[in-house]
């Protein structure tokens, strides 16, 4: 086994599971067998990335400069920022649909039900609101969610401005 070899193809991209793959071996061998060569693949893959100042997206494929990721707390880099910021408004628009048919997906008013950004709900009791909908951090139709949401109308953007007003 070339150890150099290995290191080149860690820091083309390549993950353990493909390299043990193509030298036949299984990944926990090939694992094992870096370690005690004092191959740490996070640290070579890491490295790399940070000379080469340019990594390639997971998601969308394209490769970008550094600066266009996120960094987590322990130092990776998986989406680019704009993909990330896609992906967060996607769960988000998804909640929101989930909401919107646990309360009927129309105005409780009107009967408006044209457009889901134009329905927005409405606590009748400000003081019992326990959190904001659309700023809850959970993107599952919890007990929870549901127990605020039987607080709130479902109401458009034109009946809630009256409402308020």
């Amino acid at each position: 086994m070339n150890y150099a070899d290995i290191i080149k193809r860690i820091e083309n991209g390549d993950s353990y599971p493909k390299i043990a793959k193509d030298l036949n071996i299984p990944v926990t061998t090939l694992k094992s067998r870096c370690i005690k060569q004092g191959i740490n693949f996070r640290e070579i893959k890491n490295n790399f990335i940070q000379s080469k100042n340019s990594k390639v997206c997971f998601r969308c494929k394209i490769e970008k400069s550094l600066t266009d990721f996120y960094i987590s707390k322990s130092g990776k880099t998986a989406y680019c920022k704009s993909c990330t910021t896609k992906a967060c408004t996607d769960r988000k628009r998804k909640f929101k649909e989930l909401c919107l048919d646990y309360k009927g997906n129309r105005c409780e008013r009107c009967g408006y039900n044209k457009c889901n950004r134009a329905l927005h709900f409405h606590h009748l009791d400000p003081k019992q609101k326990d959190f904001e909908i659309s700023g809850h951090k959970s993107f599952i139709l919890s007990e929870k969610v549901k127990e605020e949401l039987d607080k709130c109308i479902l109401v458009c953007a034109n009946c809630h401005a009256e409402i308020h007003s």
